[in-house]
């Protein structure tokens, strides 16, 4: 009698070991379908994380070209100002040995009337180039402030997509550890049962 009663007993307690496993188990698969979802979600914004890199890289490339078509044109801009510059002390120098024709004519101005009319003549032209000379020269330089304006906006343009570009990249950096984090936990409650 005692030993049904011991054998009642084992059962009861075997039954009660049992269903506490299987709850715990059932537990296990649940908390690892939600950590497998996790995961998969993670791995997605990952994914779509690294399209984004892909994509920033790509529009800094185009602005490292738009950059470097832009200081192209600057320095052509600089080297038509430097040629208007020499044209300008040119003409200035032109000008000055103009004056001291001009000087020396005077002198001559009752006999040499007709080639004081001539060199009159050529010192208005030479004038209106001067003129000519020097608007030009103020157009490039206005051209290239604007240009050195433009290529100073762009510049910190590039700097801000820089500075995203490595947020980002932070960013993916942190997801990536939490990712490997979680999925050690992941393999740490697989091998659990198992040990058990």
């Amino acid at each position: 009698m005692r030993l049904t009663h011991l054998n009642l007993l084992g059962l009861v307690l075997l039954g009660l070991v049992c269903i506490c496993q299987w709850r715990r188990e059932n537990q296990l698969r649940q908390e690892a379908g939600k950590e497998r979802r996790f995961s998969l979600g993670q791995s997605r914004e990952l994914s779509e994380l690294n399209a984004e890199k892909i994509r920033l890289a790509a529009d800094l490339e185009l602005f490292r070209t738009q950059l470097k078509c832009q200081a192209e044109e600057a320095e052509k801009q600089s080297a038509a100002r430097l040629a208007a510059d020499a044209q300008a002390r040119q003409s200035r120098l032109e000008v000055e040995q103009l004056k001291k024709s001009v000087g020396e004519w005077a002198a001559a101005v009752e006999v040499r009337d007709a080639r004081f009319k001539d060199a009159a003549a050529q010192n208005q032209l030479l004038s209106s180039h001067l003129q000519e000379a020097v608007a030009s020269h103020r157009e490039l330089s206005r051209r290239c402030e604007e240009a050195v304006t433009l290529l100073n906006q762009r510049t910190q343009d590039g700097n801000a997509v820089i500075e995203q570009l490595n947020q980002r990249n932070r960013d993916c950096a942190e997801l990536t550890e939490k990712l490997n984090r979680r999925t050690e936990e992941y393999n740490e409650l697989l091998k659990k049962p198992a040990a058990q």
